[in-house]
């Protein structure tokens, strides 16, 4: 609760932003409030999870999918805030290295999309994939179970345009991870950092001091990192819907 008080006494509306990327994206994304297809079948996606009693291996034990799914869940909200990125910037090359739902609410937003998921939780990654398949969705997905420095990104996927990195299940270090896939990336990818506000808080401090970084926006749960867009200086901000600070208006 400190942490989300900090960041909202700190975070800026649209009308106190100075950069024209930064008015556009919460002009044209964060303040969308449109309703897709897609969210519905999210939803119903999220239903056959949530019912699945089925065991898999998870971290040496059996667990139900029905409950990793439960501590992975991305919210509506959240999720639906990933799709308006990917459907905006036309985003169709998706790396997810752990869990994996986020960038399934990614991928659904462009046709013809290719979502690569990292994760050393083959069971988990498989299921998802599985169930993916069933769903006739209009996007590839590729599943690897290892991340080092061996792994060809390039080879399953070019001119990547996100990369998400989650702290789990995979157990690996965010910031060694950011260094590994750095040679992958270009001036235009769009790398999030998920729970931020949680366990990556100083990870994400530290990696915004990063040379390549550019800009970051924070949105509490999670950070976008850009390498260059256009921005010559850098530049961090927290930012929040208009909504949460009706009064923030341009001339208060």
């Amino acid at each position: 609760m400190l942490n989300f008080i900090k960041y909202y006494l700190n975070a800026k509306t649209k009308h106190h932003v100075d950069s024209l990327f930064t008015f556009d994206f919460m002009s044209e994304v964060l303040e969308d409030d449109r309703h897709f297809y897609a969210f519905d079948e999210m939803l119903t996606f999220y239903h056959r999870l949530e019912k699945n009693k089925q065991e898999i291996t998870w971290e040496i034990a059996k667990k139900p999918v029905k409950s990793i799914f439960k501590s992975l869940r991305v919210n509506d909200l959240m999720g639906a805030l990933l799709f308006r990125i990917a459907n905006y910037y036309q985003y169709q090359n998706i790396i997810e290295i752990g869990n994996g739902l986020h960038g399934i609410w990614m991928a659904q937003a462009v046709p013809d999309s290719k979502l690569l998921l990292i994760n050393e939780e083959k069971d988990w990654a498989n299921t998802l994939k599985g169930y993916c398949d069933k769903q006739s969705w209009n996007f590839e997905m590729m599943v690897d179970n290892q991340l080092n420095n061996e792994i060809n990104i390039s080879v399953k996927m070019t001119n990547v345009n996100v990369v998400i990195l989650n702290s789990i299940p995979i157990n690996t270090n965010l910031e060694t991870t950011f260094e590994m896939i750095l040679p992958y990336l270009t001036s235009n990818t769009l790398v999030i950092i998920n729970q931020k506000d949680q366990i990556n808080v100083k990870i994400w401090e530290r990696l915004k001091t990063h040379s390549n970084v550019k800009r970051t926006l924070d949105l509490f749960q999670f950070g976008l990192i850009y390498f260059d867009n256009g921005q010559q200086d850098v530049e961090h901000l927290q930012i929040i819907d208009k909504s949460w600070k009706p009064w923030s208006g341009r001339f208060f």
